[in-house]
């Protein structure tokens, strides 16, 4: 007997499915990029029921984010037909109905791919989101206005530290410039990596006084981003360090219990386990580090490895007082005995 292959699943059907994830079904994780977020992607992804895309630049400063997918102009035109104001719009203000379009595509978008994720069971999931680092924290107003029930979690980390891991993404990636700062930071960069990835120059600094003052100066803004979605989202705002957590990787559990999925032993041992830094970084334990891997060296304080006394002064200029208001430094003395030049 032949037996007719299955009929493919529908569009219609994957979303039906798709609405088995509770509402609000949505968390968004703002951050600056090398603050540990992947770390803690990875341990989110590893709970049942929980699934979250990594930089899925829905907010982004790239000429196609989530605000200007709908033509504005043609939205606002049809929105004043006299059909529109006395039929759909009859009870809707034009300026919600554009925050609910669009919503509704994000929406959309997130849960069709959470139907068709083959690797997460979708009657587990309980929560799904999007992990992209700064443009949410930058774009906190417009994340609040068109998800304001969402969880917000804003990992932090020494923006000291920031800065130099970022640097070193820069070189995975062969991305020598800065914006704004001109041809002398761009090839600063490439002795850099000469140095510090090919091993082939006489010692160099890291960094130069453009690729701080353009990393820090994305830090603070994330910072501040972060600062003001803590205002609008409230209880529903998260701060992770990623110091406590490299000191004590069980406080994942705070944040599944924050997203309110299961917090059982046993699961979030496993979480844990699966996603060591060694697991993460083919072997090697934290301090070894590999320049240009995504799991670098997986450590707090290393920037004492890299800052020169005036990388110290040029980052006070920039992000001192971000520092101290997060309670990375007490005050500005750190500055009076910078740590030496290490260039090994």
């Amino acid at each position: 007997m032949t037996v007719a292959p299955a009929a493919p699943t529908s569009h219609a059907s994957l979303l039906d499915k798709a609405q088995n994830v509770r509402k609000p079904g949505f968390f968004f994780f703002g951050a600056n990029r090398r603050s540990g977020t992947t770390w803690l992607t990875t341990m989110l992804n590893s709970h049942p029921e929980v699934m979250i895309r990594n930089e899925g630049w829905f907010l982004n400063e790239h000429g196609c984010s989530i605000e200007q997918w709908l033509d504005d102009e043609v939205f606002h035109k049809w929105a004043e037909l006299p059909a529109a104001q006395g039929g759909w719009l009859r009870e809707i203000p034009v300026e919600d109905a554009w925050t609910i379009a669009t919503r509704a595509m994000m929406e959309a978008l997130m849960r069709e791919a959470a139907a068709r994720t083959p690797w997460k069971k979708l009657s587990n999931l309980k929560v799904i989101g999007d992990k992209t680092t700064t443009f949410f924290c930058t774009k906190s107003e417009l994340l609040h206005r068109l998800f304001p029930e969402a969880k917000f979690i804003h990992m932090v980390r020494d923006g000291r530290d920031v800065v130099v891991s970022d640097m070193f993404l820069k070189f995975r990636y062969k991305d020598f410039g800065f914006a704004g700062a001109g041809d002398e930071a761009r090839a600063a960069a490439q002795r850099a990596y000469g140095y510090f990835v090919e091993k082939k120059c006489e010692p160099q600094p890291l960094l130069s006084e453009g690729a701080i003052r353009t990393l820090a100066g994305t830090w603070v803004e994330s910072i501040r981003g972060g600062a003001r979605a803590r205002e609008l989202f409230g209880e529903n705002y998260l701060e992770v360090r990623y110091e406590d957590l490299l000191a004590d990787p069980w406080k994942v559990k705070d944040v599944f219990a924050f997203l309110g999925v299961s917090t059982g032993e046993k699961l979030v041992q496993d979480c844990i386990d699966r996603n060591t830094f060694e697991k993460q970084a083919g072997g090697r334990k934290p301090g070894q580090d590999d320049p240009t891997h995504p799991s670098r060296k997986g450590i707090s304080g290393d920037w004492r490895n890299y800052f020169t006394a005036d990388d110290v002064r040029i980052f006070k200029e920039v992000a001192g007082r971000e520092l101290v208001e997060l309670g990375y430094e007490r005050d500005d003395a750190w500055t009076q005995h910078p740590p030496a030049h290490a260039t090994a």
